[in-house]
């Protein structure tokens, strides 16, 4: 049997799988209320998703993700990036979405070179 796994017996489960949960529930508890979505792994999305979860989560305007529907979470992101946002917002969320702080430098600067030709 693995060690820090869920036990042969179908209602129990081992100290690592039930703090991992309390883990979980601390971290949606905190964030859920002041984020658009968060993901999740799917043993705290498959929580979510039960009518107890749903009672408390549904006045909630987060959206949660795990790779039961990394697809819809996908589309959520390009919308995001073809949204008509100020440029540092922009530039915000591309950073929030893996964009390399290299990546993000050179933009600036070519943003800046783009701004001081156009001035003449």
């Amino acid at each position: 049997m693995k060690q820090g796994g869920l036990t042969k017996h179908e209602k129990k489960f081992s100290e690592r799988y039930g703090l991992s949960a309390i883990n979980d529930a601390f971290h949606i508890s905190t964030y859920a209320p002041y984020v658009d979505s968060m993901t999740v792994d799917r043993n705290a999305y498959n929580i979510i998703q039960t009518e107890l979860a749903q009672k408390y989560l549904s006045d909630l305007k987060c959206v949660f993700y795990s790779s039961k529907n990394i697809e819809d979470f996908e589309t959520w992101l390009d919308t995001l990036l073809n949204e008509k946002d100020p440029e540092d917002v922009r530039l915000a969320k591309r950073l929030l979405i893996g964009y390399t702080v290299e990546k993000l430098i050179e933009d600036v600067f070519r943003r800046v070179k783009r701004n001081l030709n156009s001035r003449g």
